[in-house]
């Protein structure tokens, strides 16, 4: 859906309150462009929270040194203790904190209070918008969602997206299907619309998103727009190379050597465009992978068959719970598969088996995404 230049000036006002939120496992096209809008948002003196679960990924350091931001959801509002004092005022109070209780002892100018005199309500969030990036649903927050649903019920959500699958549950549905990546929405606004808001670190935020959104324009779903952008962003005095090393070249040993381990059980399955592997739970944690890190690996993957439509990579976590990462290439295998398997529609999908038996587990996942390869 058409997001307009007077759509913009009616959430960009300031001294207005936004909240940014970053999904779990939000892609670094995500979290690039939640840092360009944050950025923007500050310039116009909006004032701004910015919510990353997972914190600011080590490869987008270089382009925020001293970002705020949180990592929880807490204290998102107040509760008001209401008098009607009209008959009866109110002439001292006074609070009293216990073991277990938190007094509040009230002085009424006559006699006793009549319980009906008084209320307990919940404030206003402090927030007069949502922004949410490539969410499909509300329901994909995860646990933020679920513990403050009122939060995403009462105030206006800036629902953002480029995916097919978009619930369009926004105040404002800011939808691109055709964009390759939400780098290339916010580039393509702010070039055309405002391009005086614009500076060389937010064009740098920008040009980021796309080249993380694109895989460096190698994906299939990269578009012209998407190099015009990206060259036009260019003349803000970025580097296009700078941003690659950052992104692509900085990995450490520990993710060196799970990536050798992967590439040991690596199977190609050219029948169903499917290539697979699996690491033990020794080796998953002394990788340290971040979700950012899991997205890599699996494009990795993906670049070792040029005729790769799916990839997937299982392992045991922590916990000794069997997980999947699945990555699609072909919107109708991803369709296929998230059926089967009872998931939303997404490019990529994280499955979690419990505590069952690995090799059984991994059997039976296969099975599945081949029969969503070549469904009867």
């Amino acid at each position: 859906m058409t997001f307009s230049l007077s759509d913009w000036g009616k959430i960009a006002q300031p001294n207005k309150r936004h909240l940014l939120i970053a999904p779990p496992k939000a892609s670094l096209d995500n979290i690039a462009s939640l840092l360009a809008i944050n950025r923007i948002l500050k310039k116009l003196k909006v004032e701004t929270t910015l919510f990353l679960p997972e914190g600011l990924p080590k490869n987008l350091l270089f382009l925020e040194e001293k970002l705020s931001f949180v990592t929880k959801l807490s204290h998102l509002r107040d509760f008001i203790l209401i008098f009607n004092t009209k008959k009866n005022p109110v002439t001292n109070i006074r609070t009293e904190q216990t073991a277990e209780q938190f007094l509040i002892k009230i002085t009424p100018q006559k006699g006793s209070i009549d319980p009906r005199d008084f209320s307990l309500v919940p404030a206003d969030f402090p927030y007069d918008w949502l922004w949410l990036l490539g969410i499909t649903s509300l329901e994909k927050i995860g646990l933020p969602y679920l513990k403050n649903p009122d939060l995403f019920f009462e105030v206006p959500k800036i629902n953002l997206d480029n995916q097919i699958a978009n619930e369009n549950y926004g105040q404002i549905n800011w939808i691109e299907k055709t964009a390759s990546s939400l780098g290339e929405i916010l580039a393509h606004f702010f070039l055309e619309k405002q391009p005086e808001i614009l500076d060389s670190k937010i064009a740098r935020m920008l040009l980021t998103a796309i080249i993380a959104g694109t895989e460096s324009f190698q994906s299939p779903h990269t578009n012209p727009q998407s190099m015009i952008l990206a060259a036009q962003l260019m003349r803000y005095g970025i580097s296009q190379t700078e941003i690659i090393r950052h992104l692509y070249r900085n990995k450490n040993l520990p993710f060196l050597k799970l990536w050798g381990k992967i590439m040991i059980h690596l199977e190609w399955e050219k029948d169903y465009s499917l290539v697979h592997s699996w690491v033990t739970k020794e080796d998953w944690l002394a990788g340290d992978i971040s979700p950012d890190d899991l997205e890599l690996i699996l494009k990795e993957m993906q670049e070792n068959f040029p005729e790769t439509k799916t990839s997937a990579l299982f392992y045991l976590n922590e916990k000794n719970e069997v997980c999947c990462e699945i990555l699609f290439l072909e919107k109708q295998t991803a369709r296929n598969c998230c059926s089967i398997l009872g998931q939303n529609l997404q490019e990529r999908i994280t499955i979690n088996s419990g505590n069952k038996n690995f090799s059984q587990i991994k059997k039976e996942l296969l099975e599945k995404i081949r029969t969503a390869s070549y469904p009867a």
